[in-house]
């Protein structure tokens, strides 16, 4: 399996409303700060929620909203994920017992196998990405929807592989 590993940049500059309104990583990841007269980035790279009034503040006026949209869109997105998750596990499930069969067609299975690595790849990208959806919900979201259909096209390859929607239910 090939593993992901910190796709927020992709994710983030994949047309997303914060990049295409200009703002950088740093302006929420790295909120200003005063010291005297002084102005400067804290250094710290930080989740914005933790100070959401310095990261937020600058551009929204209401941080309790832009807190609870956070919340609603990682709620989805964890949501989603968990039933992609499902889909998938489902698939290996199926690839499993297909691989078993006593004729199974091995062409039809490493076609499923394939599926199946493309969607966990898909499914890898989003739990690696740490906003849990948050830098660009609309994308994650497509994303899980095309990996949990690649699982299902991965389990019907392999029960077509195994020659019998039989062989698959006595799992």
């Amino acid at each position: 399996m090939i593993k992901m590993q910190h796709p927020e940049f992709e994710m983030y500059t994949a047309d997303s409303t914060h990049y295409n309104a200009g703002v950088a990583c740093a302006d929420c990841h790295m909120a200003y700060t005063r010291d005297g007269a002084a102005k400067f980035s804290t250094h710290n790279v930080l989740s914005p929620l933790l100070n959401a009034e310095a990261a937020c503040g600058q551009c929204h006026t209401d941080i309790e909203y832009v807190k609870g949209r956070v919340s609603t869109i990682q709620e989805q997105v964890n949501s989603t994920m968990l039933t992609t998750e499902d889909v998938i596990i489902a698939a290996i499930k199926t690839i499993e017992a297909a691989a078993g069969a006593p004729d199974v067609n091995t062409a039809l299975l490493d076609e499923a196998r394939k599926l199946h690595r493309e969607a966990q790849l898909r499914w890898d990208f989003v739990s690696a990405e740490n906003s849990m959806g948050f830098h660009n919900p609309e994308e994650v979201l497509r994303i899980l929807f095309d990996a949990a259909e690649l699982a299902r096209q991965a389990q019907l390859k392999a029960i077509q592989a195994a020659g019998s929607p039989q062989v698959i239910q006595g799992q």
